[in-house]
């Protein structure tokens, strides 16, 4: 880790996008076009990135998530200074991932819950098959459920597909039950639909995330990787709990 990574900094969702040396400085270039001068130097270096910061200090940066907190306590900047990425924003093209083998879950509240599946919080785990067919997917099918009583152990679960040992196994594919804002149908990002601003859209998705916009809310957005490819992801309650590649077109 970098050392300035916050708690919600931990996780590694965009590490298939940035697997290849061009993917990893496309990300560099969007970083500092973001963070503007007080990005320091980032260079790209095997499995990651290294900073020279204003101040002479170097960090070495194995993650999307470190790399974006170390920039961000450079810069010094409010929350919310930084807007979406625009039509014009070109930095490069990030890396199509392979086959992703997780299965989906639906995060069902159910304040009286009786046998069956239970949530993360829950040891062990079981899940069984239902159909998730919720207002915030739009690819009805076959998926597990977790059962959990309180909005409390709702956002347990989303931090458990996002950041604990369950995201390597599922992703949100739905959430039932849940009254807050985060609870609600995710809000569509409107993406260009250019490969060449992938770098971009991510980069600000999570300098955005950690900065704390998401806490309290839902959003979805199609990363573009290719003509015909892309990385549907999905922050909720300020959790990435969903980035899964979509071959069709954009």
């Amino acid at each position: 880790m970098c050392g300035a990574c916050g708690t919600q900094a931990l996780g590694d969702w965009a590490r298939p996008l940035t697997a290849e040396v061009a993917a990893r400085s496309a990300v560099a270039t969007a970083v500092t076009r973001l963070a503007g001068r007080r990005a320091g130097r980032i260079a790209v270096r095997p499995g990651g990135w290294s900073v020279l910061g204003v101040t002479g200090a170097l960090a070495v940066c194995d993650t999307l998530t470190e790399l974006v907190a170390r920039v961000r306590a450079d810069t010094g900047r409010p929350a919310g200074s930084e807007a979406a990425p625009g039509p014009d924003a070109a930095s490069g093209r990030l890396t199509l991932p392979g086959p992703d083998h997780r299965r989906g879950v639906v995060v069902a509240l159910t304040p009286d819950r009786t046998a069956g599946t239970e949530g993360p919080d829950v040891t062990p785990l079981r899940t069984g098959p239902t159909e998730a067919r919720t207002a915030d997917t739009s690819t009805p099918g076959t998926a597990d459920t977790w059962t959990v009583r309180t909005e409390a152990e709702a956002r347990a679960a989303l931090k458990a597909l996002a950041d604990g040992p369950h995201a390597a196994r599922h992703y949100l594919a739905g959430l039932t039950g849940v009254t807050a804002p985060w609870g609600a149908p995710a809000v569509p990002l409107c993406s260009h639909g250019a490969p060449d601003s992938a770098a971009d859209l991510v980069v600000w998705v999570e300098w955005a995330r950690q900065e704390g916009r998401f806490d309290d809310s839902a959003l979805t957005v199609r990363v573009p990787l290719t003509a015909d490819a892309g990385l549907d992801v999905e922050v909720r309650a300020g959790w990435v709990v969903r980035a899964v590649p979509r071959h069709a077109p954009l």
